[in-house]
């Protein structure tokens, strides 16, 4: 695999066509990158909850679909990148997403280059190629690349109710990190500290896709979204133990847990 290439755009049977190359000091970067990534990785001690039904989906080869904020990306790809080259991810196509898709392809983590901003619609649909392929785990931040952080776009949705993946919403908090006064207060861990990764999932949404079911398939995943980073942020805190996020993890949304409505297949507007 040439890491390289990058920008990629997809044929109409999924494959990955390489239409420009990362510029030479972004795959650098993204190496260095790659050896801090490791490196706070090994030097943190881990604590994984509700990750087991997710990572037996992707252990057996089966496609998901995964989320997370955009100011958790970090440490996040090491926990959901699943097999190697059997996941996309949509990366903005701006510098920081060159530098990204670099690091990212190292983790054997392909991209597809798109935002709200830009080329967002282009995306979803190369994003919706790949997941023709039973077997792709497709991955969104849904606040990113501009935010407001913590704020649900439709995108996501969009791709919930095409595809009709199983949905898992990811969260990590750290015991010792530096928050970026970046629009999304970028987390970065420290070594020698402890993460706590929180999965909640498989959650399975279901309906049309036009704006009415985008909306309340976003509610949905804005409350699980909340749910998994307030239990992982009260662990680094130690406000709860393990055994109670177990059981808190069970909960039921307030919203529906599907969507019926028929409506057109439009892309949304972001």
């Amino acid at each position: 695999m040439n890491i390289l290439s990058g920008g990629e755009k997809l044929d109409p049977r999924g494959q990955m066509e390489k239409s420009s190359k990362l510029k030479k000091r972004y795959v650098i970067l993204g190496l260095i990158g790659s050896l801090i990534v490791r490196l706070i990785w090994i030097t943190n001690k881990k604590t994984f909850i509700g990750f087991q039904d997710y990572w037996s989906k992707t252990a057996d080869g089966n496609g998901v679909l995964v989320t997370f904020w955009h100011n958790q990306g970090l440490l996040m790809p090491l926990a959901w990148k699943g097999l190697r080259g059997r996941s996309r991810i949509i990366v903005s196509r701006s510098k920081d997403g060159d530098l990204i898709a670099g690091l990212l392809r190292i983790f054997g983590i392909l991209c597809v280059r798109g935002s709200s901003t830009r080329g967002g619609k282009e995306a979803l649909s190369d994003i919706l190629i790949a997941g023709s392929d039973p077997g792709m785990t497709l991955v969104v931040t849904p606040d990113g690349p501009k935010g407001p952080a913590g704020i649900v776009k439709e995108g996501v949705s969009y791709l919930a109710l095409k595809t009709g993946r199983p949905l898992y919403c990811l969260s990590v908090s750290y015991t010792r990190v530096h928050m970026f006064k970046s629009w999304d207060g970028f987390l970065l861990p420290w070594p020698f500290g402890r993460s706590f990764f929180v999965c909640r999932g498989p959650i399975f949404l279901s309906g049309g896709v036009d704006k009415f079911a985008r909306k309340r398939v976003g509610e949905q995943i804005q409350w699980h979204l909340d749910r998994v980073n307030e239990y992982s942020r009260a662990l680094s805190l130690g406000h709860v133990d393990i055994r109670t996020v177990e059981k808190r993890l069970q909960e039921i949304c307030p919203f529906d847990e599907s969507v019926v409505v028929s409506g057109g297949a439009d892309l949304p507007d972001s």
